[in-house]
């Protein structure tokens, strides 16, 4: 180690610092003082004192560069410190016994620093002692080395508290203008810089130092510069004015511009690049405030996500105003813009990144709290926390579909995007009148956008009210769902032009169908109802429903709409629905309504048919025919699984007519659902009749999986029995059919104990399986 008067480069280091204008590179600076502060001998207490009064450090206004250097430096200097100490323990000749261990060394080094930080600026010892907070943690990383850090913890949050007081975010309602001339100028910036430096390091802290520190306070700080760094959201307000036409129509923002200068300002600053610091800090302190002191925390946690969602808005309103709201191409901008539309996208999704992070500390926080009587303040805390989220991201909702939407099951799919929204979901759902607060809000949204109907700003936030709309069905009352919700869904049934809206409008009604047959629209206190009970309502509901909806799915049954999956999905669960009507009603013995979906679905086999055999179409058209009956009659065989047992047999009789009759249909068109006589004048080559019995193989193989897998308890052993008694005519001459029910049928009696099947007749029939 060095001695204060005899090396070199400490007195050149003290020159240095005695300066205004630096005289070296700041690395250079910050390498050398790192160094000093590590050998100093026999303390290193005055280089402390003189660094945190040097002018190049201590001048205001403080640049954010010079706080990041000094913070470094002392972060280096414990690891300098670290393997000075350990050299000289390798090499040291004295007994073992007579020397002072290495934590003990350290501590007494780091005291002796601390010590030099007193009476300096607050946010220069901020910034030195987050700097020798994470060198410890980088110690404790890499040789599992643990130390007492108490007195820097100490030093750390008194000096945090002391750049609050000493420099407070400005307050939009201020009314005392002579209060703030008072205050140091850019105390927002100071503020924010020591914050930056610092986020990193707070949660090092020990959380019962943290329950003393006024976090409310802090997090209110956090979360107006938060805002400010998104200029509150306004920062595109200059866009719609700044975009010149050029060659071809295309749309050029001159980087000269009002608008390119501010936004490139915002993007640069010193805030913006570390804002992802900043949301995680302030995550992770609305968290641990929510759990120390639940009553400030739910109220901090509410300015912020307001702050949020104000913002998110205002981003919303200037965006739908400006060109690159209608530009669906890459191609519609001008070369020369391209870049700074991408910058655009990426401070986009930025916000987005920021509201996740901070709602989903949040809300996992939320659902620890005690539950509180109602009328008390926090009793319906959580679902205001929700309802601010989902108000943000329906602003968003043009962000999130460039991720795929809220309800995407991509393998790249936004993970934390899909946990903040459900999450959101199961809260508010547990206050069913926040929830038809939140629908009719969703409503009033779809009714007064004015962007255009095709837009990608509209289609996207009519996905997001979908998938939203789409959980919360099993909460909402029958005059709610039929009053908003099916509206809503309705002009979007039979437009697949925009695939995410089609599909999502059917998953809303395939919800609002299975929400009815589990019988999840009981009385809900809270809720008012009308004159029926909510059940029946629902009932009555569904039973106008159900006729309609049953002839959107056959005409969405053509190629490009919906696909055969979801057709025999969504198809199933009208039919058992309309079954649960009946039982509901206790009225319906012949299921009236179930069997009016299944002579739908036959009508239309019969006519698709008959069209096919007339042949007065082209190739191409009679091909897509023959696609969409096959389709058909796999969604017939899809219904057998949600049919009372009164139909069951009929249902199986017409699938047996339908699998049978592929032996007597010519080989070039799909089979009749009523036996056929062969025509004569004609026969089938190699490659139809294979075509024919791959077409015929999965029927079986659907309606064996259906009957195996899906029937109910109480038609199990009907349809099991119905199974043996056709199956040799079902898969007579089809060798795939046989090959499919074989490899099968060492599983059956396993799957049908796995279902709950313990009668003789029920191991006996999935045996001859």
């Amino acid at each position: 180690m060095t001695t204060l008067a005899t090396d070199p480069g400490y007195r050149a280091l003290l020159d240095h610092l005695h300066t205004s204008e630096l005289r070296v590179s700041l690395p250079t600076l910050q390498a050398a003082l790192a160094q000093q502060l590590a050998t100093t001998s026999p303390s290193p207490t005055p280089l402390t004192a003189t660094v945190i009064s040097s002018p190049i450090f201590s001048t205001e206004p403080f640049v954010y560069h010079r706080l990041h250097a000094l913070s470094t430096a002392f972060r280096h200097a414990v690891h300098l410190r670290f393997r000075v100490l350990t050299d000289g323990k390798q090499h040291a000749q004295s007994s073992v016994f007579f020397r002072v261990s290495l934590r003990t060394e350290l501590k007494q080094w780091v005291q002796a620093v601390v010590q030099g930080l007193q009476g300096g600026n607050p946010a220069i010892r901020t910034a030195s002692c987050s700097g020798l907070l994470l060198g410890f943690e980088d110690l404790k990383a890499e040789f599992a080395l643990e130390l007492d850090c108490s007195v820097v913890d100490d030093e750390l949050l008194v000096g945090l508290a002391s750049v609050l007081d000493s420099y407070p975010p400005d307050r939009p309602g201020d009314t005392n203008p002579w209060e703030r001339e008072l205050l140091p100028s850019q105390s927002t910036d100071v503020l924010s810089f020591v914050l930056i430096i610092a986020s990193q390091s707070i949660p090092l802290v020990r959380q019962e130092k943290l329950k003393a520190f006024p976090l409310a306070v802090l997090l209110h700080s956090l979360t107006s510069i938060l805002t400010s760094t998104f200029r509150d959201g306004n920062y595109l307000s200059l866009l719609p004015g700044t975009v010149v036409r050029v060659n071809e129509g295309q749309r050029l923002i001159p980087l000269q511009s009002t608008f390119a200068l501010v936004f490139q300002e915002m993007v640069t600053s010193p805030q913006m690049r570390s804002i992802s610091a900043l949301s995680k800090l302030t995550a992770f302190l609305h968290a641990t405030l929510l759990t120390n002191d639940p009553e400030q925390g739910v109220d901090a946690l509410s300015t912020t996500l307001r702050a949020l969602c104000s913002v998110a808005s205002n981003i919303e309103k200037h965006w739908c105003q400006s060109f690159l709201s209608s530009a669906s191409i890459e191609d519609d901008i001008a070369p020369e813009s391209r870049s700074l539309s991408r910058s655009i996208w990426t401070s986009l999704k930025t916000i987005l990144f920021c509201v996740i992070m901070i709602a989903d500390a949040g809300l996992s926080a939320d659902l620890f709290l005690p539950p509180k009587p109602t009328g008390h303040p926090l009793h319906h805390a959580p679902q205001e926390h929700a309802l601010s989220t989902l108000h943000t991201f329906a602003h968003l909702a043009f962000v999130i579909s460039q991720f795929g939407g809220v309800t995407t099951t991509s393998t790249h799919a936004f993970k934390e995007l899909k946990k903040t929204f459900y999450l959101a979901i199961d809260v508010l759902a547990y206050a069913p009148l926040t929830c038809e607060k939140f629908v009719d809000e969703l409503h009033r949204i779809t009714v007064s956008n004015n962007a255009p109907p095709g837009s990608v700003h509209a289609v996207a936030q009519k996905a997001y009210v979908l998938a939203a709309i789409e959980q919360l069905v099993p909460v909402l009352t029958p005059q709610r769902i039929e009053n908003f919700v099916f509206p809503i869904c309705y002009p979007h049934l039979t437009d697949p032009s925009h695939r995410e809206t089609f599909e999502s409008a059917h998953s809303v009604i395939l919800s609002i169908f299975s929400a009815h047959a589990r019988g999840a629209h009981a009385p809900q206190a809270g809720v008012s109802s009308s004159k029926d009970e909510p059940s029946h309502g629902t009932a009555m509901f569904i039973q106008r429903l159900v006729p309609s909806y049953s002839r959107c799915l056959i005409e969405n049954s053509v190629e490009g709409k919906l696909s055969t999956d979801q057709l025999r999905l969504a198809y199933a669960a009208l039919v058992r629905s309309a079954s649960t009507s009946a039982i509901a009603a206790d009225q319906d013995a012949t299921y009236t309504l179930a069997w009016y979906c299944v002579t739908q679905l036959l009508g239309a086999i019969d006519a698709l048919r008959t069209t096919i055999d007339t042949q007065t179409r082209g190739a191409t058209e009679n091909a897509a025919a023959k696609n969409q009956l096959h389709r058909l009659h796999l969604t017939l065989i899809s219904t057998v699984s949600s049919l009372p047992l009164p139909l069951l047999a009929r249902v199986l009789e017409e699938v047996r007519i339908i699998i049978v009759a592929y032996q007597g249909s010519d080989s070039g068109a799909a089979p009749a659902r009523r036996p056929r006589v062969k025509d004569k004048g004609r026969h089938s080559d190699k490659a139809k009749a294979e075509q024919l019995g791959k077409l015929r193989s999965e029927l079986v193989e659907a309606l064996f999986t259906e009957i195996l897998e899906k029937v109910g308890d109480r038609e199990k052993e009907e349809a099991m029995r119905w199974w043996y008694d056709h199956r040799e005519k079902l898969v007579a001459g089809d060798r795939k059919a046989l090959t499919v029910v074989g490899e099968n049928r060492a599983d059956a009696s396993k799957k049908a104990i796995e279902l709950g099947e313990e009668g003789q007749s029920h191991t006996y029939a999935a045996s001859r399986l």
